[in-house]
């Protein structure tokens, strides 16, 4: 693990940050070791324990508490190592995915250029693509310009993999944390699987630059700008009772009986606010439902109040929204017999992802 570490951080400019974060066998705990240089690297690691042990692909110009990470909302990154991805193995969550651990090499050999590293997390592999030297941000723009960069990289690994009739999962935030080889990997408590590092080759390292001829252009959707909302808005409780009445599982996201994504209060958010999207509320009312489930169930106080945080929200999920609608939309339209050809062909386009001009029928 320390040899794997150095390999990450040990180039890291003087006054750098970085640090190993941690997650109970519980989800519930949280511990974040912060460290500086590579000294304590050793007796960090006999400290964290082995379960749920992850590092970060950025670093941060200062040190945060024992219970916080680097975040969009939080302590900013001050610099990248690199560019991750994450193969996830088939599921019945994600029956698209490559097979297995076999399938996954053969994804990752179509990849443009080869990872410095492969790491197997227990239920799939992350690969990394380790920068020369480490990529630090001097302005806010540089910090933008890294974003765009992990998500136009993610975008072009998932377009490959789309053509390979593969689906993976996008991890192109710069916040993002990954599983350390040597740890164990519990999700499945009867089932536990230690991570380990398949390959680590130092000579295979890039300069950021090298990533732009294989970059795929993303196409986007118009935002959905942040709302005003009115935090005074009424609760429209009888559009609420309706849908607790109608809706099993809106009611367990209501009262967080079951566990959605990480736990966190953000993430109930989002499932409520997936709701009553597509229910047609309307800004304020998704507004008012946030606010009055986190004075009901949340665990956050003040997050009720926070204007930009739930606007944030329901303009992400408004977006979320509009491509599905479109998604849908293309499906509509492949299937229809009467649509024009043009439509068709970018129905199909929009479909899977993929850029697609024209379709021809060949016989011989």
């Amino acid at each position: 693990m320390e040899e794997f570490l150095r390999a990450l951080y040990d180039d890291l400019p003087d006054g750098a940050w970085w640090y190993l974060w941690t997650l109970a066998a519980d989800h519930k705990a949280k511990v974040t070791y912060w460290m500086q240089g590579m000294d304590r690297t050793a007796d960090i690691l006999s400290a964290v324990g082995p379960v749920h042990v992850y590092y970060p692909i950025c670093w941060a110009a200062e040190q945060g508490k024992p219970n916080q990470r680097i975040s969009a909302e939080g302590i900013q990154p001050a610099g990248l190592i690199g560019l991750v991805c994450d193969l996830d193995f088939q599921s019945p969550d994600k029956p698209h995915a490559p097979a297995g651990e076999h399938d996954a090499l053969l994804l990752a050999e179509k990849f443009p250029l080869p990872p410095t590293y492969c790491v197997h997390s227990g239920h799939g592999l992350q690969l990394g693509w380790l920068f020369k030297e480490p990529l630090a941000f001097g302005a806010p723009q540089e910090r933008q310009q890294a974003a765009e960069l992990s998500r136009s990289w993610a975008y072009t690994l998932m377009s490959i993999a789309s053509k390979h009739s593969c689906e993976m999962d996008s991890v192109h935030d710069l916040p993002r944390v990954m599983r350390l080889p040597g740890t164990w990997n519990v999700k499945d408590p009867d089932r536990p699987i230690q991570t380990q590092l398949r390959w680590l080759d130092n000579d295979q390292r890039y300069n950021p630059h090298e990533f732009d001829e294989y970059l795929v252009e993303i196409p986007t959707l118009p935002k959905t700008p942040l709302p005003n909302v009115d935090l005074d808005a009424n609760f429209p409780l009888e559009k609420h009772e309706a849908l607790l009445q109608a809706s099993a599982d809106y009611a367990e996201v209501w009262t967080r009986g079951e566990r959605i994504g990480d736990g966190s209060c953000s993430a109930y958010d989002w499932e409520l606010a997936k709701f009553v999207v597509w229910a047609g509320w309307s800004d304020d009312e998704i507004a008012a439902l946030i606010r009055e489930n986190q004075r009901q169930h949340g665990n956050k106080p003040g997050k009720d109040k926070d204007n930009k945080y739930i606007a944030r929200t329901i303009a992400k999920v408004r977006d979320k929204y509009q491509e599905e609608v479109s998604e849908q939309r293309a499906v509509e339209v492949i299937e229809d017999e009467h649509a024009d050809r043009d439509e068709r062909i970018q129905g199909l386009a929009r479909r899977f992802d993929i850029e697609l001009t024209n379709i021809q029928f060949v016989l011989g």
